[in-house]
């Protein structure tokens, strides 16, 4: 029975990592801001130094919406889907690390006025690849 209750936390405690590295059009020392929704509640904000690489810990089974900020720039925003089929989940849910290289575009007077750059790509499960992809998002 421990061994069962083991092996049971143990995937329960599964996640999706996400490697983020967050390159500014406006080269600065400093650093920019994560927020992360999780099933659209805020649950983390965290600084990320400008250039390094920072790892989120997605649980499995949620839809998130990564918003990164920095000073002078447009916001971005990522939408990632963590569900992925049940017999995956039964059979083996791990998956390699998921790399994302944001960029963030300067803000001007001409995009100003659009604070937060429209979703553009979104990253979830294809079962053709058995792994996490980007899928491009039809603007409205």
């Amino acid at each position: 029975m421990c061994i069962n209750s083991f092996a049971q936390q143990t995937q329960n405690e599964k996640k999706l990592d996400v490697i983020v590295k967050i390159l500014p059009e406006l080269v600065e020392k400093g650093s920019c801001v994560v927020e992360v929704l999780k099933n659209g509640n805020e649950t983390l904000k965290t600084d990320v130094p400008v250039g390094e690489k920072y790892t989120l810990h997605l649980d499995y089974f949620n839809k998130y919406t990564l918003i990164f900020k920095c000073p002078n720039h447009l916001d971005k925003a990522i939408s990632v889907s963590t569900d992925i089929p049940a017999e995956i989940w039964q059979k083996n849910p791990e998956f390699p690390p998921f790399p994302m290289l944001i960029t963030l575009v300067k803000k001007t007077t001409q995009n100003a006025r659009n604070e937060l750059c429209k979703t553009s790509v979104c990253v979830a499960y294809d079962k053709k690849v058995d792994n996490f992809v980007k899928v491009a998002v039809e603007s409205e």
